[in-house]
């Protein structure tokens, strides 16, 4: 099941419209070993991931620390 369609607004303009918002039941996320991208208007600042049970900022600049 795709979770997005296109549709032509008033302006004429193509807009993406979500049909589905929610994981498929077969998918299983472990939180422990994820990793979260921080990012602001397109430019990535840095990640943040679980890290010897730590969640910890990883700048792209070299600095980091830890969520506490």
């Amino acid at each position: 099941m795709p979770l997005y369609k296109y549709r032509v607004d008033e302006s004429g303009s193509l807009a993406t419209c979500v049909i589905a918002n929610e994981a498929e039941p077969a998918t299983l996320r472990d939180p422990d070993n994820a990793v979260f991208v921080l990012n602001f208007r397109d430019v990535v600042y840095g990640r943040v991931a679980n890290e010897n049970g730590v969640w910890t900022i990883r700048y792209i600049d070299g600095s980091w620390e830890s969520l506490m």
